[in-house]
Formats: structure tokens, sequence, C-alpha cells
């Protein structure tokens, strides 16, 4: 179960990235924060991945979702 924390919480902070991004692009500076935003969720994606290759499929992220947000439910 940890690693569907990991992996959830890489996912939503590697989609953070793209408003910081877009923030960056029109306020003209340089985008670091998205880049560190990015890289993070990516370890953590990564990490899982690394760790049990065969247990977490495209079609199964949304089962992996709703075990995370129904655990805080509980």
């Amino acid at each position: 179960m940890n690693n569907d924390y990991l992996l959830v919480a890489g996912i939503i902070v590697g989609f953070l990235a793209f408003p910081t991004l877009l923030n960056a692009y029109s306020s003209s500076r340089s985008p670091r924060g998205a880049l560190a935003l990015f890289v993070a969720g990516s370890l953590m994606v990564g990490w899982v991945l690394v760790r049990q290759p065969n247990t977490y499929t495209v079609a199964g992220m949304p089962d992996v979702f709703l075990r995370v947000i129904a655990s805080f439910i509980r």
C-alpha cells in the first residue's frame, strides 16, 4: 500500500508542474520550480515502477487512486 501512496503523490506532483511551468513562461522567468516538481514526481513514479515493475498498468491507475482515497476516508 505504501507504493500506492508514493505513486499517487508522484503523479499529482508531476501534474502540478504544468501550471507552474505556464506561470513561469507567462512571467518570463526561468521554470526552475516547474522543473523541480517534474523531477520529483518522475523520481517518485520511477521508484515505484523499479520496485514493482509488473504491478501497475495505465488501465489500473483509477483503481490505485480510489484505493488511496478510500484509505484516507476510512
